[in-house]
């Protein structure tokens, strides 16, 4: 290359670049970008809630107790939401202690609300409907929190994650625990065996979509 090549090289470099720049709107913090997805969250737990038909205790103050614990679990469930936006975003993301404290925190309210339940108003499945209760506690969730995990999924994707699968997959979670806030009101069977076996399972199910989702998203980005 010449001297005079060398001389040009940069201004055409400058103009390359000058050429690709457009406006970007600021990322809105983690808990902002929450609150636009709340209602929506609150949406599907309230219709996960009614899918059985009425929601109801054996007495007031067992359906207070329910109700409380199944709001405690949703606004975990808001804040399992706001650790994925965070991880989503480069520099930002969780440390081992985060990743753990957000499990551990999943486990423990999904147990409380379990334990509590099956103290209040122990139920199981009626004899010969295990397999439809199955299906309809596995199905009902995953599909009842497709909606706030797509939208999601959509945020997270903009934040451009260097972990795209761990930020899908706390995405995936949190949906889901917002999403099973109501449905475990709706379902009147408290029975471990069941609620491990089908609330549980769509729990876990949701995330590993998450994950899915966050990887393709990812890939999808860079294939243009």
């Amino acid at each position: 290359m010449g001297r005079r090549d060398s001389r040009l090289a940069p201004d055409r470099l400058r103009a390359q670049v000058l050429a690709d720049w457009a406006p970007v709107a600021p990322l809105a913090s983690p808990w902002r970008r929450v609150a636009a997805l709340a209602p929506v969250a609150a949406v599907m737990a309230v219709i996960a809630a009614f899918y059985w038909g009425m929601p109801h205790e054996a007495d007031r103050g067992g359906r207070v107790a329910m109700w409380a614990l199944s709001a405690l679990q949703w606004t975990a469930g808001l804040w399992l939401l706001a650790m994925a936006f965070r991880e989503a975003v480069p520099g930002r993301g969780l440390d081992r202690a985060g990743l753990l404290t957000a499990v551990a925190l999943t486990l423990l309210v999904l147990a409380l609300n379990l334990g509590a339940k099956d103290a209040l108003r122990g139920t199981v499945v009626p004899a010969g409907r295990e397999w439809r209760f199955w299906t309809a506690c596995v199905e009902g969730p995953l599909l009842l929190g497709t909606p706030v995990l797509v939208l999601a999924s959509l945020l997270v994707s903009r934040a451009f994650p260097v972990r795209p699968a761990l930020a899908g997959a706390l995405t995936g979670l949190a949906a889901a625990v917002l999403t099973d806030a109501g449905w475990r009101l709706g379902c009147f069977v408290s029975s471990p065996a069941h609620v491990i076996g089908a609330h549980w399972l769509a729990v876990a199910a949701t995330t590993a979509l998450g994950a899915v989702a966050g990887r393709l998203a990812d890939a999808r980005r860079w294939r243009r």
